[in-house]
């Protein structure tokens, strides 16, 4: 049995007191567009860095409110961590390459075999690195898709790629920030079929 538990995100906008009857309108309309984008942001946020185990993973969201949306549940890369000790995570200790990616993806073992099933999920930062991955890159490799030829990559070894401002590229080496180093990102690799929003 599967149980959810309801978690309520709330946004502040101010609105002011001059609008008149013919401005009203469409000023509601860009305020509730502005609300919807900010909804989105903090649930994408909070389903990859969120932590909701007391002590926050990340030193910075830790000090923050206790209402930030990163606060209100697990989140992938809080998950991947508590779990390394089954080989869920993978330092790849350079720059992103094509053998890190394989080995990351046989971590996964079982859960891992159906690409359709999966998603890769990179910062900004590794995206632009898995552009100059050598299988991707070229022609001879990979054909009319190729990076140099498109400029962009959907896919790694048939699991889509999915690209988020809010996959940190300010980590240390231990997947977490702690405020004084800031060199790392995470790359994550999920079942998107393991995990349920509700």
């Amino acid at each position: 049995n599967l149980l959810l538990s309801a978690k309520k995100f709330s946004e502040y906008y101010e609105i002011p007191e001059e609008l008149s009857e013919d401005s009203a309108p469409d000023f509601l309309m860009a305020g509730k567009d502005e609300v919807m984008k900010a909804q989105a942001r903090a649930v994408e946020s909070a389903l990859i860095n969120g932590d909701d185990d007391g002590t926050h993973i990340d030193s910075d969201t830790q000090a923050g409110a206790a209402n930030l949306a990163e606060k209100a549940w697990k989140g992938l890369r809080r998950q991947a961590l508590a779990n390394s000790a089954n080989g869920s995570t993978y330092d790849i200790a350079g720059p992103l390459t094509d053998a890190a990616m394989k080995t990351l993806q046989s971590r996964g073992g079982k859960f891992l075999t159906n690409p359709k099933e999966c998603l890769w999920i990179l910062s900004p930062s590794g995206y632009i690195q898995s552009l100059g991955l050598t299988n991707v890159a070229t022609a001879d490799k990979f054909g009319a898709m190729a990076t140099v030829l498109q400029g962009a990559l959907a896919a790694y070894n048939g699991i889509p790629i999915v690209t988020s401002e809010h996959a940190r590229d300010d980590l240390n080496a231990t997947g977490v920030y702690d405020g004084v180093t800031m060199t790392k990102s995470a790359v994550l690799l999920v079942n998107a079929t393991r995990w349920y929003v509700g």
